[in-house]
């Protein structure tokens, strides 16, 4: 049995996918157990644990006999390190066999990026365990260019730096191979994409395939670290983000491996294919096929949560809304407002909308709200895309009508007709 720790996320959701196509009995460690059924249903053992508690991880990896390890970056300094510090200790009580790390590009004692240091003193602690292991050392990852920001731009302080950017769906690739076949153990991968590029020139090749400007904006790096602290981001991660791009400027990333294609048989995939792929038409897709374009709905998205950033991430990875880019709403601290094509999605906390007299539906972790120019078009939308649709009449909300929908998880999803005084429909 193989268990995969962050199986949830950008890299972890992709592994889990073809560890199941390839035959094998997959447990997945989460933090949000419903979170993780929901992307994988029955064909995989969910089990929810808190890496940060040396006592729950034993039963957690009791039977399996390989390892991904995978984790993010915590809350304080060294959080992570200590994470993995308790996952390989419970993963040598339990015999484990072979431990996968996925790890950072330029892991070194003496890296300048404080979360980098970690993930070598893990690997250090991992290769000094007596477990078999494979170390991945990725790159940036290409899907970040899914965070661009409304006005089109990409904020940095790499400034002329080149990088050689890496897809999530390689990285995962490489690590199931390492996972499931011989000959990986003891190796150390660098996994990055096939050319390396500077920030301007990755810009102008995602202009060229969105069929729009986008820009590379060089910032200073106090102002990119007040900017993503500003943010939300714990200020030393901000610090270490920002020193990574002072790496790159540095001239220091610039290595292009081709580790994808030894492991794999493959050539690792472009910025320019990725684009093509991802930002034609102003849409995206991901490993799961096709997402429905932005461009093709006029919608303003509202969420109302506890939890604004675990809501956007839910139903960008649900329902494939292109997520561009997330900022604080300066007039409501606790509000996330993020661009979706040409329309706007914004979380807000419950306490700054409780005028609006709007409340989930009993049993519901989120309330979407989408108001549309077609019910109707909307809805069969969703649907197309895999989300369960509720039998539920129309109601009125403020001369609107009104259709519910729901995600297998039993989120609710109201659509509300931006044309006013229609009749319900009685359906």
């Amino acid at each position: 049995m193989i268990v995969v720790t962050g199986g949830t996320g950008t890299v972890g959701s992709r592994l889990v996918r073809l560890l199941v196509e390839r035959g094998e009995q997959v447990r997945v460690l989460c933090r949000d157990r419903r979170r993780a059924q929901t992307l994988f249903g029955d064909r995989v053992e969910t089990f929810p644990v808190d890496l940060a508690d040396p006592g729950s991880l034993a039963p957690a990896l009791s039977g399996a006999d390989r390892l991904f390890l995978l984790t993010t970056a915590a809350a304080v300094p060294d959080g992570q390190r200590a994470q993995e510090h308790n996952v390989i200790t419970a993963a040598r009580t339990v015999g484990v066999r072979h431990v996968v790390k996925l790890s950072a590009h330029g892991a070194h004692e003496r890296s300048p990026i404080g979360f980098v240091r970690e993930h070598w003193e893990s690997e250090r602690e991992l290769k000094a365990s007596g477990l078999a292991y494979t170390i991945l050392r990725p790159g940036g990852y290409l899907q970040n260019f899914h965070r661009i920001g409304t006005d089109d731009a990409i904020y940095t302080c790499a400034q002329d730096g080149r990088t050689a950017l890496v897809d999530a769906n390689d990285i995962a690739a490489v690590a199931a191979v390492a996972l499931t076949e011989d000959g990986h153990e003891g190796r150390t991968y660098t996994l990055t994409g096939p050319q390396a590029h500077t920030y301007d020139e990755a810009a102008a090749i995602l202009s060229a395939a969105a069929g729009r400007t986008i820009t590379h904006v060089r910032v200073p790096p106090a102002a990119l670290v007040e900017a993503m602290a500003g943010a939300g981001l714990p200020r030393w991660l901000a610090r270490d983000l920002t020193t990574q791009y002072e790496v790159i400027a540095a001239g220091d990333y610039d290595e292009v491996s081709g580790d994808v294609e030894v492991v794999t048989g493959r050539p690792a995939r472009s910025v320019a294919t990725f684009a093509a792929d991802e930002f034609a038409g102003g849409g995206a897709t991901s490993s799961d096929g096709p997402r429905p374009s932005a461009a093709t709905t006029s919608s303003m998205l509202n969420i109302f949560t506890e939890n604004p950033l675990a809501a956007l991430e839910f139903y960008r990875d649900r329902l494939g809304f292109a997520v561009s880019s997330c900022w604080p709403n300066q007039d409501t601290p606790e509000h996330v407002v993020l661009r979706l094509g040409t329309s706007l999605l914004a979380v807000s906390h419950p306490a700054a909308v409780k005028s609006t007299g709007l409340k989930p539906a009993s049993g519901s972790t989120f309330e979407l709200v989408v108001s549309c120019e077609d019910v109707d078009r909307e809805t069969a939308r969703l649907r197309d895309g895999g989300t369960r649709i509720l039998i539920e009449p129309y109601r009125h909300l403020g001369g609107h009508r009104r259709s519910y929908v729901a995600d297998p998880d039993g989120n609710w999803i109201a659509l509300v007709d931006t044309q006013p005084g229609r009749e319900a429909d009685p359906r």
